[in-house]
């Protein structure tokens, strides 16, 4: 039970009608939410009035406006963003997923799907870039959900059974151990996926995908970290078609030897010293 908790405030980034309504029933003293959703108007104390939509802020930035009412400045520069990245109590990586990693290399996790959430480089464009690291350098490992894991393994079995250094641990882990897992490798590849933040606010290398169109662009959505990059082109070249289907060829135009002249460089770093 919420009334339980003695919570004393509660913020609604993504608005939730039923959630806000057991808040107002738990009689939480601060419930803070958007003016834009009318059953946050009977059930928020404080509403926020701002656009998501058309706005050209990140979503990071976006999320400081709801903090006002707690004395929180809500304009804030996306460059300092990483400076306020608390995700130092990582829980130990359970031992059995140990094999999956290599410290003599440069451990590499590629989160291919996104559940939806993002734009994908297409299988064959990771095929590609696998065939061209050297596995000298680099031990590689795929990731994903359990449901993930049939696709990966369809897509990506010639990779696994060709070469020792490039892994399956898609379903192998729950989110607790995922986050243990990247904070354990040096990098991670993906889309404008949940893992991609993740591994940018551990201070891993994160590397992105992004389409040049909002609301999925970088300018919304990008990684930001230390060691965060992406690719994205400047513009749509393809009559902003890939809004209208899964498939983005905007992104499949990223080209392969881009990516790895960028994992060569950023990994050259580790592997150095």
């Amino acid at each position: 039970m919420l009334s339980e908790l003695n919570i004393d405030a509660i913020v609604f980034i993504f608005p939730d009608r039923t959630l806000a309504s057991l808040a107002h029933k738990a009689n939480i003293k601060m419930r803070i939410g958007s003016f834009r959703k009318m059953y946050h108007l009977w059930n928020c104390t404080h509403r926020i009035n701002f656009t998501r939509r058309h706005s050209n802020l990140h979503e990071s930035q976006l999320n400081f406006k709801l903090l006002k009412p707690l004395g929180i400045p809500s304009a804030i520069d996306k460059s300092t963003i990483p400076l306020l990245y608390g995700m130092k109590k990582i829980a130990m990586l359970p031992t059995r997923l140990n094999k999956f990693l290599d410290e003599t290399k440069f451990n590499l996790i590629i989160h291919p799907k996104s559940h939806g959430h993002g734009k994908e480089w297409p299988p064959q464009k990771y095929i590609d870039l696998c065939n061209q690291l050297s596995a000298d350098d680099f031990n590689i490992i795929f990731t994903g959900s359990p449901k993930e894991r049939d696709f990966i393994e369809e897509h990506f079995k010639p990779l696994f059974d060709r070469f020792p250094s490039i892994h399956n641990a898609a379903g192998e882990m729950n989110l607790e151990e995922f986050i243990s897992f990247i904070a354990s490798a040096d990098g991670l590849l993906a889309s404008g996926t949940g893992p991609l933040h993740i591994a940018a606010a551990l201070g891993k290398l994160s590397v992105g995908f992004f389409p040049p169109m909002a609301p999925v662009y970088s300018q919304r959505w990008e990684n930001l970290g230390e060691k965060a990059f992406h690719f994205e082109l400047d513009q749509c070249l393809y009559h902003y078609q890939c809004g209208e289907t899964n498939a983005c060829k905007c992104i499949e135009s990223i080209e392969v030897t881009e990516v790895k002249n960028l994992l060569i460089r950023e990994s050259a770093k580790k592997l150095i010293v």
